[in-house]
């Protein structure tokens, strides 16, 4: 039974074995259509000069400050004020549970309008 290379996951590379990159070299991602389009080698260079890697690359992504935003922050910190927007409501005007149900149902229609157009700010739209 005979081995094939899988696609590599995005977090590593194969690299052929005459290449020879070093920790902490950055190059683009070829197979990125979207960020991160850059990473940097992780691997110690006595691992890469020993061949100690059966020629994978492990490569960790580099994302400008807005990218980060986008894909990791920005989703959880507007759920967060979701849910304290809620309370503060709800302190002020005491609602029944209907109430607050509805008033739950226009906070996430609010909100996904703000995600609308964080994803076309993404877009470049």
């Amino acid at each position: 039974m005979s081995r094939q290379r899988q696609t590599p996951p995005r977090e590593t590379k194969y690299v052929p074995s005459n290449e020879n990159l070093g920790q902490g070299d950055i190059f683009a991602l070829p197979y990125a259509r979207q960020a991160p389009v850059l990473a940097v080698v992780i691997n110690a260079d006595c691992d890469l000069a020993h061949r100690k890697t059966d020629g994978v690359y492990s490569l960790l992504p580099i994302y400008t400050l807005r990218e980060y935003l986008l894909e990791f922050w920005l989703h959880s910190f507007l759920a967060e004020e979701k849910k304290n927007l809620l309370n503060e409501v709800t302190k002020v005007f005491d609602p029944s549970l209907d109430q607050r149900d509805a008033i739950e149902r226009w906070l996430a229609s609010v909100m996904s309008l703000n995600l609308v157009y964080i994803c076309c700010v993404r877009q470049g739209l």
